[in-house]
């Protein structure tokens, strides 16, 4: 009996002492990094200014956490983590930022993300991320204006919106203007917005003015250093208003050193501006308009010398431009030839 009751007591007494030492080690918890955010949107932001937020980590463990930088989403972001360990129950920042790149321009909406490593067995990564709409102090939309086809009778109008991310416009735009009579250019509007004002402005663009292919643009004055100038391209065409029989010449295959003439009928089709001369930049071309017996009818006399030089091109591919009084392409007639040299 006592034999057996000595057994029991050695055999039992290890697992008692086991089991003690596993509770002992569950009990301790280690590093744990509690964060109530890891993403942040900072609304709208100056482009060119840094843009920073800090994250707040604190330590709910009964062991010091340490941080380590893995990456970051561009050269841009900058981030700055606790120089040392967080001692349990207490916190500590992490900076996430974008620096603006010298020579590099971001706007609109962007995202900028940290991820960083801990100690923590049980979140060994976490992804910072800072968002944020980065503007420039004066913004314009659209950025171009497309005004389409347009008749010599239309009148056409659009609307061009400028942004300013400020108080005040006065401190911002200085000027707007139109760069040829043919836009006009007025106020129309100012709305306030969460971050400033938007100022509507109305254009006007005038076909009976417009040539052929118009290219003209709207200059946007600011009192901004880094951003004195706005250019915003207008763009538009006419349709043309006259008829070309035929609707191209063809000189065809020319001796060099001799001449050949070829003549289009032009014929205004609808109201809208009349021939008043022509000319071609091909200086080999000479281009003549002469009245026709029928009204709003003309021709166009090309005469064609091919005093061939060694730096003239041989194949003619070039055009006759059918100009308003005032200067402007109504029309163009599209020319063609080939020189034909004899040493070659």
């Amino acid at each position: 009996m006592v034999k057996t009751l000595v057994w029991a007591c050695i055999v039992c007494a290890p697992a008692c002492c086991y089991a003690t030492a596993e509770t002992s080690v569950e009990g301790r918890r280690g590093p744990r990094a509690t964060i109530e955010q890891t993403e942040v949107y900072l609304g709208i932001c100056p482009y060119k200014q840094p843009v920073k937020h800090r994250f707040y980590v604190r330590n709910d463990g009964d062991e010091p956490l340490r941080f380590f930088f893995i990456s970051k989403s561009c050269g841009c972001v900058t981030d700055v983590l606790p120089g040392s360990s967080v001692s349990p129950g207490s916190e500590a920042p992490v900076e996430v930022g974008y620096n603006p790149v010298t020579g590099r321009e971001r706007t609109g909406e962007n995202s900028f993300t940290v991820l960083v490593g801990t100690n923590d067995p049980t979140r060994k990564h976490i992804q910072f991320t800072v968002k944020a709409q980065l503007v420039k102090p004066v913004e314009v939309n659209p950025a171009v204006l497309e005004f389409g086809r347009l008749t010599a009778t239309d009148l056409v109008e659009r609307y061009l919106t400028i942004n300013c991310y400020h108080d005040s416009k006065e401190s911002l735009i200085l000027s707007v203007r139109p760069s040829d009579e043919t836009l006009a250019v007025s106020p129309v509007s100012e709305t306030p917005t969460r971050s400033g004002l938007a100022v509507k402005y109305l254009v006007t663009l005038n076909g009976a003015r417009l040539p052929l292919t118009y290219r003209g643009n709207i200059t946007v004055t600011t009192s901004q250093p880094e951003l004195p100038t706005i250019e915003v391209p207008v763009l538009a065409s006419s349709v043309q208003s006259i008829e070309i029989v035929p609707p191209r010449i063809l000189f065809g295959i020319v001796q060099n050193g001799t001449e050949k003439t070829c003549t289009a009928v032009v014929r205004e089709t609808t109201e809208g501006v009349a021939p008043a001369r022509v000319s071609c930049p091909d200086q080999r071309i000479t281009a003549e308009l002469m009245p026709a017996p029928q009204n709003d009818t003309w021709h166009v006399r090309a005469l064609l010398y091919t005093d061939q030089k060694p730096t003239d091109p041989l194949i003619i591919k070039t055009s006759i431009h059918i100009k308003a009084a005032d200067g402007r392409i109504i029309a163009e007639i599209p020319v063609f030839g080939v020189v034909a040299c004899p040493s070659q």
